[in-house]
């Protein structure tokens, strides 16, 4: 590999004001990463952490290349549509107005149909600041949450507050063992 790229260049998936060591993302201290994974003959750069997720979306909406190869999708080739990432990136160009343009990457007849749920979980996951920047934009252009994304999106909170109370009692239980 170090033959064939002698420069990698890699989005940041945060802010560079958010670095932090944290467990469960290592997204927020990739800069270190990159670092240990440098070589002599390879250098490894994270670019874009000077912008927000949905600023970097805006800035290549409206390219042709993007909106034909765009690939946000963690666990597929293609994308899924489902994954969180999916779900961002397709909130996010809802938010900008362009999804539509979308339509050779993302299923956006599903997205329209299940809109709801999409601005729902969306809104259950309002803490992430990548969810939130949709949420602002959305607010930004005085674009309407329905009812029904409200109501998921407290269904989805009181779910996950089961899990983590579910989590937190079998952890006590492991440790006793």
């Amino acid at each position: 590999m170090q033959k064939l790229f002698s420069i990698f260049l890699n989005s940041s998936g945060y802010p560079f004001k958010s670095f932090t060591f944290v467990q469960e993302n290592n997204a927020y201290y990739e800069l270190v990463v990159l670092n240990l994974l440098q070589t002599e003959n390879t250098i490894m750069y994270s670019i874009g952490g000077d912008k927000a997720r949905i600023e970097k979306i805006d800035s290549f909406k409206n390219f042709p290349l993007a909106q034909k190869y765009l690939r946000s999708c963690i666990y597929s080739e293609e994308n899924c549509n489902i994954c969180g990432k999916c779900v961002r990136t397709m909130v996010a160009l809802y938010a900008l107005g362009e999804l539509d343009k979308y339509s050779k990457v993302f299923n956006i007849d599903y997205f329209y149909k299940n809109i709801d749920r999409y601005i729902g979980y969306t809104l259950a996951h309002s803490k992430n600041e990548h969810y939130r920047e949709c949420l602002n934009m959305m607010k930004k252009k005085n674009m309407l949450i329905s009812e029904e994304a409200s109501r998921i999106a407290k269904v989805l909170d009181a779910a996950q507050k089961i899990c983590d109370k579910n989590k937190d009692f079998i952890k006590s239980k492991i440790r006793r063992n």
